[in-house]
């Protein structure tokens, strides 16, 4: 290739701003709440804006948020944090690449998963919704913890 080919999807620059704009930063304190693999390091409660986020679930690798405002209005948040770099990590984290090889499992094995944690949430949002009010669930990582969140998205859709 001598730079006269073409990619088969187009590239686009984005800035920083381009960032922030697409409210992709909106859950960030949330993710980074998550990311201390002590428990007593964690806050409970975190509040953005005019929002408070209340901790319903944690594990190692993800922190369960909730922000009802009334039994009208339920938002959830599944944070899961990415990898912190220790070999611990490596053979623990749900979205390590080595996890299935480093501790013997079958490739096609599905990780240790919030899946209980985002069955609970369901329901308390669709009890909401029943009810004519609006809610919602977000799944939101940081680097592998983002690869856990797109294999629960998959996991949901099914």
């Amino acid at each position: 290739g001598g730079g006269g080919s073409k990619c088969a999807h187009l590239r686009k620059d984005a800035t920083y701003q381009d960032l922030e704009n697409s409210g992709a930063l909106k859950y960030r304190q949330l993710v980074e709440a998550a990311a201390p693999f002590a428990f007593g390091q964690r806050p409970q409660q975190v509040q953005i804006g005019d929002t408070l986020w209340l901790c319903v679930d944690s594990s190692p690798y993800w922190m369960g948020w909730v922000a009802q405002s009334a039994e009208s209005e339920c938002h959830c948040v599944v944070a899961l944090r990415g990898q912190d770099g220790s070999v611990y990590d490596s053979c623990n984290h749900p979205a390590s690449p080595v996890h299935a090889f480093i501790n013997g499992s079958s490739e096609n094995d599905v990780p240790d998963l919030p899946l209980e944690l985002l069955r609970s949430l369901s329901e308390r949002v669709t009890k909401v919704r029943d009810n004519g009010g609006q809610g919602s669930i977000t799944l939101a990582g940081f680097s592998q913890g983002g690869l856990a969140a797109l294999a629960c998205a998959l996991w949901m859709g099914r």
